[in-house]
Order: structure tokens, then C-alpha cells, then sequence
């Protein structure tokens, strides 16, 4: 959490545990790390998934809204400029130009990155709604061409689900990481695996015809597993106003294959600390 000179923070509500005092281009910044105890909430109504990717740093679909949300034009616009900017005067060797246009890209691309999670946390506050995030151990690893593979790389998608996870954590609003194996080949829609990617933006599925936005497509097959992870782990409920998830207890990290839907792989994994610098 960054709280500058002229914004309030409320020391009252969070214990310090340490802090340090750094020296950096001439100016001085206190670091301080505060600590404070949260009780998560036990039923929700709703979840929210979260698709990390490469043409979009986030795509999110929701249990209560049929419209998915884009986001990251600008931070993906900002990676873009930079990079080509960096390589231009690397040629030209201005490596005092290099070092200032970093520091300007990334408070460029933090602003917005929080400006993204407070986006999705207070639309999950608004409805109740846990937050399902893609997990994507082994996602930079994949063998793409080149210029793709600067485009996953580039993108700050953990600094992102870190933010989420501490605005979420901080309301009480359960995190979960699901993983994301084969969600980019499977067509939510059916659950046929023969599908293809004619593009990076498009899948077609091969046996029922859907057509789909790729990463739209990834977010709801995100959503399905968050679906039967919440069955599994506390209870659905119907009630007049719709279906409510009521959890029994707070989740804990799941053994391979504890879950319905692992098929032997890895498990949900709850993100459930709060610790905040």
C-alpha cells in the first residue's frame, strides 16, 4: 500500500512492524510495513474471474453480469512505446535517457495497475463476490514466436493479482488462484477440446460452432472451476434473491487431486495473508 505525504492513513487500524528510510535520486522515501488481522466474509453471492493475459492485462467475466470487462489499453499501449523507445536509444547509446524513461514507465503502469484491482475489488464488494484469478505457473514458459512472447512476458500480470489480492484481502473478500491448464483450449461452452486458434484473439470451437473473444473465452472456463471449487467447499444455497455460497470454513490449500474437476493436477490454491509494504 503507497500512502504519500498529503493523503491520510489511518496508523490506528494496523500494527507497524518495520520500516526503513532509503536514498534514491536524491530524494529520501519511508518504507513501512504494517500488519493488521482481517476476517474474511463466509457468504457471497457472486464471483468474479479473472483471466490474466498478453493482448489484455485482465479480462473478467461475473456470475452477475453477461458483458465481460477489458483491461490494460493503457498499460499495454505504455509497453509498447517504451520498448521501442529503449531500443532506439540503446542504439544511440543515451543510457542516462534509458534509466529516466524506466522510472517513467513504470509509475505509468502502477497507477493504472491499481486503478485495474481497485476496479474489480469494489465490484466485488458491490456484489458479494469471491475473486477467482488465473494461476499461471508454467504460462511464461510456453513456446510461442517471439514477438508474442515479449507481448506475455512484458505484462505485469503478477504485480497485478498482488494488488488484487491485498485491496480484496484488506475488505475481507476471499481470493482464490485457479489453475489454468488447458482453460485457453477448452471451449466453455461445450467443454470440447477440438477447437483452434485462427488468431491470437479468436477460438472456435470445432464441435458446437461458438465463436468467442480468446481471453473471454479463458475467463469463463476460469469462472466454471471457481463455480465448483465454492460447491466443494462450503455449499450452494438457493434462496429468493438467487443462489448464495455459504462457506462452512475458511478454505485451505488443496492436495492434488482433492478438488472435483483437478483431474490429478494442481489445486485451488486460496490466497489468504495480508501482509502490506
Amino acid at each position: 500500500m503507497v500512502a504519500l505525504a498529503h493523503q491520510h492513513f489511518n496508523f490506528e487500524a494496523w500494527r507497524v512492524c518495520e520500516s526503513l528510510l532509503v536514498r534514491r535520486d536524491g530524494d529520501f522515501y519511508l518504507y513501512v510495513t504494517v500488519k493488521k488481522d482481517v476476517e474474511l466474509e463466509k457468504e457471497y453471492a457472486s464471483i468474479i474471474a479473472i483471466d490474466l493475459g498478453a493482448k489484455w492485462v485482465a479480462v473478467s467475466v461475473a456470475r452477475h453480469r453477461s458483458k465481460p470487462k477489458f483491461y490494460g489499453r493503457r498499460v499495454r499501449g505504455a509497453r509498447g512505446k517504451y520498448f521501442w523507445l529503449r531500443r532506439k536509444l540503446g542504439r544511440e547509446k543515451k543510457l542516462r535517457v534509458i534509466k529516466k524513461i524506466e522510472g517513467k514507465e513504470r509509475r505509468i503502469v502502477n497507477d493504472e495497475l491499481h486503478k485495474i484491482a481497485k476496479d474489480i475489488v469494489e465490484e466485488a464488494e458491490k456484489h458479494d463476490a469471491i475473486i477467482a484469478i488465473g494461476d499461471l505457473k508454467g504460462v511464461r514458459n510456453k513456446r510461442r514466436g517471439r514477438k508474442a512472447n515479449r507481448k506475455v512476458n512484458s505484462m505485469p500480470s503478477h504485480k497485478l493479482r498482488e494488488y488484487i489480492k491485498y485491496k480484496a484481502l484488506e475488505r475481507g473478500i476471499l481470493v482464490i488462484e485457479v489453475p489454468e491448464y488447458n482453460t485457453s483450449k477448452q471451449c466453455s461452452r461445450c467443454g470440447s477440446m477440438r477447437t483452434e486458434r485462427p488468431s491470437q484473439g479468436v477460438f472456435i470451437c470445432e464441435d458446437c460452432g461458438y465463436q468467442i473473444n480468446a481471453d473471454v473465452n479463458g475467463a469463463k472456463n476460469l469462472l466454471k472451476r471457481a463455480h465448483a471449487y465454492m460447491v466443494w467447499a462450503g455449499a450452494a444455497v438457493t434462496q429468493p434473491e438467487g443462489e448464495r455460497f455459504v462457506l462452512s470454513h475458511t478454505p485451505q490449500p488443496l492436495a492434488s487431486g482433492g478438488c472435483p474437476f483437478s483431474e490429478g493436477r494442481r489445486s485451488l490454491v486460496p490466497a489468504c495473508s495480508l501482509l502490506i509494504l
